[in-house]
């Protein structure tokens, strides 16, 4: 169906756009008529994970010499 189509987004155009626009281009591209999309994820931003994980401490340590080691900076 889609056999040498390629549809293509990148990051300076996406942020230069609106989400409407770039959603209707990308459902005019697969033949799909606009509709409208909603979510209810909203990230966190306000809760530390320490406050909200509770062996946060012992994840910390368990991967204090790993590549993860990084994700705990709290």
């Amino acid at each position: 169906m889609f056999q040498g189509r390629i549809f293509q987004i990148n990051y300076r155009n996406l942020i230069n756009s609106t989400k409407e626009k770039t959603l209707e281009d990308i459902l005019g591209f697969i033949g799909i008529e606009k509709i409208a999309l909603t979510t209810e994820t909203n990230k966190n931003k306000k809760i530390k994970f320490i406050d909200c994980i509770t062996n946060y401490n012992e994840l910390e340590n368990h991967f204090r010499n790993t590549g993860y080691a990084e994700h705990f900076n709290e």
